[in-house]
């Protein structure tokens, strides 16, 4: 019976599913609404409806999406919610049972040891060989297809997951592509084949088709770009002769797997299906190629399928400017025949926009044509058109391209390529004499804007620096904040413990002098730490609004006077001229104090760290009036009644506006005057000063001018009736004024000669008088001290006394350490000197920084006395067999004396400086040697120094006079000259500057205690005694 009559009974029928029985050569084929059929070999057809299942009769069970036929003889049917497995024998089959609770079935596929596979849309689920119940090997998923993958595992998709392998020995799924590479990832999967080659392949509604190697791991994907007709691909199988089928949503595709070339098939080849199913493709063993579809089954041979070899031609039809059909040979027209006999157009730079149609020639196959073009100098690859016949363009360059056009048959061969050529004219204004114009035009633009712009950039440009660079500070200073205000109340308990323990002490016992500077000292610097952490607290509270304010009658003078006592020692230090003027010596008001306090205390310091040095600083205290406080700081609406007014006045540099309007923001600070540039603190406290004024009822302003520099004035109301009933509290009987932390009044360390009684000369270089007091007693009874306060006095100082070492602070006013250490190690008169910085700066970065400019030790504060005098004796260890080396004694082997620069290598420990000063005297005293003149003064002159000044080098550097040194060299020198005996002895006194053989044998018996013939004797005799364990050779 011929195929078509077999097939004859689904005509019209949706045919969803199909399996073959091999064990009653039947054909089996699902429908969708019209259950089951069964057609033999010999022409004969079963239907199965709910007379023989009930399940075809519901709504759910009467579509079939699933058939599968075992090798034991059972068949298994997905219908709907229901899998039914049932016995096959001649009349078709009987059932053995139903399931229902798998979810909607979608698939079943065995692997290669006989078990049966279920996916559905409630996971996945394996029939072992001989169960009659499932194991769920996968759940909370949806199922689409499963196919064999080895003798022991299978690979099945999951609806918006991927593709997984199962070992059917584990049941542990595993993604097929597990190095998580999405872009190949198949979320949409409807059927998996694998092929006899071991290669999976895998159809996906929207991806199109995916091509796995397992054994490389490589990947290919085949979509409309490759030649397939979509990329909705529905169903895959394999012929006999390796070529892949595939049913896509528009049409059927053969792909050569070798070569992959793809064939398309639809209608014109005598499809009468325009819609198939997916997993509905099967390869029979009759050797056709049955396809279920919308409108019953296409039976296709594939060997009786030939490839089409005909090349269609191709022409041009029809060229289109601005939309508008060229007319050939009309005026302007760019080609002067039809374009289908044209080999170049000419376009004006009016046309550079315009399409070209085209057709290929192919009457029987036309629908299943695809084109592809390309203009050379302009598109980089070729541009798949598919069917659509029109290629645009718009708005070309001036200049030259191709044009190149192929088309491609329904077996995927392509034409050879039509081509045609195009010239696109230039505008007359992009002629070469317009360019000249305009790069003329241009340059004289770009030299009038040029500066503006890049001005105006650069500005925009630092704003937004310096607004990120504000932004990243102010981020930082609120975590500091947040800090502070957690560890300042951990610290208080202690604090008070020390400072507790201390009072008592000093109230208990009768501590000695010494003792009781010591107490003093730690209760004034726990003092000191008592108050900082005060002020942290306060402004924590400021932030969140929870400072209080209690105001009581306040005497305003003695509080103030106490407040500029605290910062006697720097005012005094640094020569500032300290005044304060009051209106009267009593002024009494409504006040908080401790607030005041704060306040004046941060203006007066911020006075002091601006003030250079010997400067002024001028305070005054009086009264004012409320509308004198509306005129003077713009103040919207005052309290009526009286107001303290306090003003501080220092003189400092020349205050721009700007920097005037801003100096009361958070984190604004005034621009660095110091040599270095440096800006101390965080711009908090003038931020914190103007919150507590404002808190306070008050007002404050900043102002410049050249007569009294800057000034800082405020005003708060002095009378109760500006302040909340809850706000005014009685006087408390402890003062905020006996609080205020006045440094001891120690007599501080100055700076003297060295005594001589001790080896070792140091220089203390320290601002703060406590820490420099600490250290004076730590160091007095071994070293002879040298004291300065700051890093200009400490530079004098050494150039003066030249101490063996400097022990300096970092942070100090005017000079800092960094630049003292850097100034005494690049100055060859000082740079033998060892520098140890003594800081707070404990980050990395800084200590770097203080050994890039030549520091020798790096010690952080706090630091333990042991590790300060241990550092500070390996120092002087250091100098000392410095000093050993380079001044040998009479002892020393003659030929080790350093005669010219280049000889001996010179002690490692010597900087380049000195090595270089070392070299160039013993050249200078080798050369002249013979000079029995030779002295101090000629040296001195002759490495630029003064006579002073090389003395306490040398002394310093070789713990040797230079005459004594000079003195060595020569006798050394002699010495040299005389064991190598090619000389006599008056000839050697006369090289060596002695002058006289008796003068020279005089100072040669008192420097070796002997005379040159008898050193002469002696060194001989020496050099003639047999090594130790060596025999004698006669």
């Amino acid at each position: 019976m011929h195929r078509k009559d077999l097939l004859a009974p689904l005509d019209g029928k949706s045919i969803t599913a199909c399996c073959e029985d091999r064990k009653f050569g039947r054909l089996w084929f699902g429908s969708q609404y019209s259950g089951l059929y069964s057609i033999g070999k010999n022409g004969s057809v079963r239907h199965f409806d709910a007379s023989h299942h009930p399940a075809f009769g519901t709504t759910d069970g009467n579509f079939i999406r699933t058939l599968f036929c075992d090798e034991a003889g059972q068949i298994w049917i997905g219908a709907g919610r229901h899998l039914i497995i049932g016995r096959l024998d001649a009349n078709g089959f009987r059932e053995i049972a139903t399931f229902k609770n798998f979810g909607r079935i979608l698939t079943v596929a065995p692997d290669g040891e006989g078990n049966i596979w279920i996916g559905g849309s409630s996971g996945l689920y394996c029939f072992p060989a001989g169960a009659t119940f499932p194991t769920q090997v996968a759940g909370n998923t949806s199922v689409t297809a499963i196919s064999a993958y080895g003798k022991n595992k299978i690979a099945y998709s999951a609806y918006e997951q991927d593709i997984f392998i199962v070992d059917n020995r584990d049941f542990e799924p595993k993604r097929l592509f597990a190095d998580g590479n999405d872009s190949l990832a198949m979320n949409a999967c409807s059927d998996i084949y694998r092929s006899r080659n071991g290669e999976l392949w895998a159809g996906s509604h929207s991806q199109g088709l995916l091509r796995y190697d397992p054994a490389s791991k490589k990947a290919v994907r085949y979509t409309r770009q490759n030649g397939l007709p979509s990329n909705d691909v529905l169903a895959l199988s394999e012929s006999r002769d390796g070529q892949l089928w595939i049913t896509t949503s528009a049409g059927l595709s053969k792909l050569d797997t070798r070569s992959g070339r793809i064939s398309n098939f639809n209608e014109s080849d005598g499809l009468r299906n325009t819609q198939f199913y997916d997993k509905t493709l099967l390869f029979a063993s009759d050797g056709y190629i049955y396809i279920g579809g919308n409108s019953g089954v296409d039976c296709i041979r594939p060997d009786s399928v030939k490839i089409d070899s005909y090349c269609p031609s191709i022409i041009f039809e029809d060229l289109k400017v601005q939309n508008k059909s060229v007319v050939p040979g009309a005026k302007d027209s760019p080609v002067k025949q039809s374009i289908a006999f044209s080999d170049e157009m000419v376009l004006s730079h009016r046309q550079n926009s315009f399409s070209i149609d085209y057709a290929g020639i192919d009457y029987n196959h036309s629908g299943k044509l695809r084109y592809a073009y390309r203009l050379d100098g302009f598109d980089k690859d070729w541009i798949e058109a598919g069917s659509h016949r029109r290629a645009s363009y718009s708005n070309l360059s001036p200049g030259r391209y191709r044009f190149r056009l192929k088309v491609q048959n329904g077996d995927g061969i392509w034409s050879p390529e039509t081509t045609i050529d195009i010239r696109v004219k230039a505008s007359p204004w992009l002629t070469g004499w317009a360019y000249a114009l305009y790069i003329l035009t241009a340059l004289s633009l770009t030299v009038l804007i040029t500066k503006l712009y890049f001005s105006t950039k650069f500005n925009k440009k630092s704003l937004e620096i310096s607004e990120k660079q504000r932004l990243h500070e102010q981020k930082i200073a609120r975590q500091k904040i947040d800090f502070y205000d957690n560890i300042s109340h951990e610290l208080r308990t202690p604090l008070t413990l020390i400072n507790g323990n201390i009072d008592l002490l000093l109230q208990q016992h009768k501590a000695e002098n010494g003792e009781k500077k010591l107490l003093s000292t730690i209760s004034y610097n726990t003092n000191r730490l008592l108050k900082l952490i005060d002020q942290l607290l306060d402004f924590s509270k400021m932030e969140n609004d929870a400072l209080s304010l209690r105001v009581s009658p306040t005497e305003i003078v003695p509080l103030v006077r106490n407040i500029g006592d605290s910062f006697r020692f720097n005012i005094r230090n640094r020569g500032i001229l300290y005044k304060l003027h009051t209106e009267r010596e009593h002024l009494r008001a409504y006040a908080d104090e401790d607030m005041i306090e704060k306040i004046v205390t941060n203006l007066i310091s911020n006075a002091v760290k601006y003030t250079p040095d010997h400067g002024s600083i001028r305070v005054e205290i009086h009264t004012t009036t409320a509308e004198e406080v509306q005129r003077k700081y713009d103040a919207p609406t005052p309290f009526a009644g009286q107001y303290m007014e306090l003003e501080i006045a220092n003189t400092s540099d020349p205050i721009g506006p700007e920097q005037l309007a801003r100096i009361f923001d958070r984190f604004a600070r005034l621009e660095p005057t110091d040599k270095k540039g440096r800006m101390n603190g965080t711009g908090i406290g003038l931020h914190y000063t103007k919150a507590l004024i404002q808190k306070h009822r008050g007002f404050i302003r900043a102002t410049w001018d050249e007569t009294s520099g800057l000034t800082m004035s405020f005003v708060v109301p002095m009378e109760a009736g500006a302040y909340r009933p809850e706000e005014i509290c009685a006087p408390s009987p402890v003062k905020a004024s006996d609080g205020i932390v006045l440094p001891p009044d120690d007599e501080l360390p100055v700076m003297r000669e060295p005594t001589g009684k001790k080896a070792h000369t140091l220089l203390i270089v320290e601002d703060d008088p406590q820490i420099h007091s600490l250290l004076h007693d730590i160091l007095h009874k071994d070293y002879d001290l040298l004291h300065a306060y700051d890093g200009e006095e400490g530079l004098k100082i050494c150039r003066e006394q030249m101490p063996d070492l400097i022990v300096s602070d970092i942070r100090m006013p005017g000079t800092d350490g960094y630049e003292l250490c850097a100034t005494v190690k690049n100055t060859p008169r000082l740079n033998h000197i060892a520098v140890i910085l003594l800081t707070a700066k404990t980050r990395i970065e800084e200590q770097i920084e203080g050994y890039d400019c030549g520091a020798d030790a790096y010690i952080n504060k706090p630091f333990r006395l042991k590790h300060l005098q241990s550092v500070i004796r390996s120092q002087i260890g250091n100098i000392d067999r410095r000093k050993a080396r380079l001044a040998p004694s009479p002892d020393t082997p003659a030929d080790t004396i350093q005669e010219v620069p280049g000889g001996k290598p010179m002690p490692a420990s010597l900087s380049d400086i000195d090595q270089r000063f070392l070299e160039k005297l013993h050249s200078f005293i080798d050369k002249s040697i013979e000079n029995p003149d030779i002295n101090i003064n000629v040296i001195a002159v002759e490495l630029g120094f003064s006579r002073t000044s090389f003395y306490r080098k040398m002394k310093s550097l070789t713990g040797m006079a230079p005459n004594d040194y000079v003195r060595n060299f020569k006798m050394k020198k002699a010495a040299k000259l005389i064991l190598e005996g090619n000389l006599s002895i008056a000839e050697i006194s006369d090289q060596t500057g002695f002058g006289t053989q008796s003068h020279f044998s005089t100072a040669f018996k008192k420097y070796f205690g002997v005379s040159p013939k008898d050193y002469k004797d002696k060194h001989r005799k020496t050099a003639g005694k047999p090594v130790a364990g060596q025999e004698t050779k006669n």
